[in-house]
């Protein structure tokens, strides 16, 4: 399973990959279905069969583009933005985080791809990508503020002291690369919290 934990290492390695196969000799196209099908992979480490299966549907989807790397950031992100629809937030972050890395510090696979092909066009491509992404990003942490810090303030003590308890947790196991564990908890914890304001909310209303 692909985390945020491992999500620069991995685009990492699959970048090395496609060196490996270009320096065998593949060609730009042989790069961009290899790069699709890398992508594929990750989404599938998921073990999400909506997301999976979204996902194809968005790669067997006819694209045209002037370049080969147009052509392949669109269909990677085609294939990305369908299978974003049935994600949890933070797969949606540990893709996010291996197809954009940490611009402009640390590339992600997106960049690495686009250099390998060599075309100016992906300047201006992958920078449109960046975009896009820094946006998906900033909706997620707004959204994530609104629930953490101002809805959960709606809950009692005990239950507000679980939610963070879980938070915490899962922060303590991202710093030591526990990536799964981190995941698990910020979901066991967005799952309460929303069931728990959703139980408020009827509540509220049947005048409790």
């Amino acid at each position: 399973m692909i985390t945020e934990a491992d999500a620069l290492d991995l685009a990492q390695n699959d970048a090395n990959l496609i060196h490996r196969k270009i320096e065998k000799g593949a060609m730009p196209d042989a790069v961009g279905k290899l790069a699709v099908k890398l992508l594929m992979r990750r989404i599938d480490s998921l073990a999400n069969k909506g997301a999976s299966s979204r996902a194809r549907q968005g790669a067997l989807q006819r694209l045209s583009a002037p370049t080969m790397s147009e052509f392949t950031l669109a269909q990677m992100m085609n294939v990305f933005g369908r299978a974003m629809s049935r994600l949890p937030p933070e797969d949606t972050r540990a893709l996010v985080l291996w197809l954009n890395g940490t611009p402009p510090h640390v590339p992600g696979f997106l960049r690495h791809v686009v250099n390998m092909l060599g075309e100016t066009s992906g300047e201006q491509a992958i920078a449109n990508c960046e975009a896009q992404f820094t946006a998906i990003l900033q909706r997620m942490q707004q959204a994530d503020t609104k629930l953490f810090e101002i809805k959960l303030k709606e809950l009692n003590p005990p239950r507000r002291r679980i939610i963070r308890g879980f938070l915490l947790e899962s922060q303590w196991a991202f710093q030591e690369r526990d990536g799964v564990t981190a995941r698990n908890h910020v979901i066991k914890a967005r799952r309460l919290a929303l069931r728990w304001l959703k139980e408020a909310e009827r509540n509220r209303h049947a005048g409790f």
